[in-house]
């Protein structure tokens, strides 16, 4: 089992290097003594770390080797950064082993400036159920809750196999509460999310129905009234050809708080941004301060302070406390 420390601590990056080492060690048992691909390999290898056991006669041969990797760890206290970061440099690995495109992964950088978003919005919250209606590996939902000083229930949704079992590992190393559930996120109902958080992936020319519209559609009814909704949107988002009624139809349901550009360079594909709105708490509410950013980059840290006093002038002269 791993020691997870609370509170907030410097990153130490000997111990990214150490969980880092110890996976990729116990990875490769698995590979080679049950034929298993390189990210199923780093499945079993956090539920065996987690679980702190070897199952009997699951690798005789090299149980004495599995056993000396997990002493390797037992007694360290890592953060929980420190093991997603390490868990994300072995998905990397594994993808580029099995020559997987991962131009999806969503950068840490933006789930550590989204977590910055939902302090700002919501400055009072002690407790916070968050929500991924696309979860895909888990890396954004979790490094947007490490990066949050607060409790956090997390709820991911993802129909892919792989994608599905490498976020539960991911959850489970961090020692969150495991509700990733398997399944068509438009088929995903009944829950309370106070937040909601995703990265939406590009789009298909040939839909007829743009997806990511219909997925603020549907889950409008699984968020709290004057919960919040932080979505990574691509250019194609507004285009009104694509659902000529979806700006009306958004506009029932949500608030549009803001919009705030990325950096190009920072995706493979084309440029996106982050779009806030707000569950309504009354039909006919209306919002008078929209909030438009753009970030040059994040390496330039001149202009980035800028944009965030900016955004923080924003919030003191917008959003009303107490």
């Amino acid at each position: 089992m791993l020691k997870l420390l609370n509170g907030e601590y410097m990153i130490n990056h000997n111990n990214i290097e150490l969980a880092f080492q110890v996976l990729d060690d116990i990875v490769d048992i698995f590979v080679k003594e049950q034929d298993l691909d390189y990210l199923n390999g780093l499945v079993r290898a956090c539920e065996l770390i987690t679980q702190g056991e070897i199952l009997s006669g699951e690798v005789p041969a090299r149980e004495l080797e599995l056993r000396n990797l997990l002493d390797r760890i037992s007694d360290v206290e890592f953060q929980k950064e420190e093991i997603r970061k390490a868990f994300q440099l072995q998905v990397l690995k594994g993808m580029k082993i099995m020559n997987l495109a991962n131009e999806n992964m969503t950068p840490d950088t933006i789930g550590v400036f989204i977590a910055y978003l939902v302090r700002k919005f919501m400055p009072d919250a002690r407790k916070l159920t968050i929500m991924d209606p696309l979860t895909g590996t888990g890396n954004l939902l979790v490094t947007v809750a490490n990066n949050l000083e607060i409790d956090t229930i997390l709820i991911g949704v993802e129909n892919e196999s792989d994608r599905y079992r490498l976020s539960r590992a991911l959850v489970g190393m961090c020692d969150y509460n495991d509700d990733i559930y398997f399944q068509d996120t438009l088929d995903f109902n009944n829950v309370s999310a106070d937040v909601i958080i995703t990265d939406f992936p590009y789009g298909n020319e040939s839909d007829e129905i743009y997806f990511p519209h219909s997925v603020l559609i549907h889950h409008e009814a699984n968020l709290v009234k004057g919960g919040y909704v932080f979505a990574l949107v691509a250019q194609e988002f507004f285009d009104s050809e694509k659902n000529p009624d979806f700006k009306n139809k958004i506009l029932d349901l949500y608030l549009a708080i803001g919009l705030i550009k990325l950096p190009d360079e920072i995706f493979r594909i084309q440029g996106k941004s982050i779009l806030i709105l707000k569950k309504k708490i009354d039909p006919s509410d209306l919002n008078e301060n929209f909030l438009i950013a753009e970030i040059p980059s994040f390496e330039e840290q001149d202009e980035m302070r800028k944009v965030i006093n900016r955004i923080n002038s924003w919030f003191e002269n917008t959003i009303k406390r107490g």
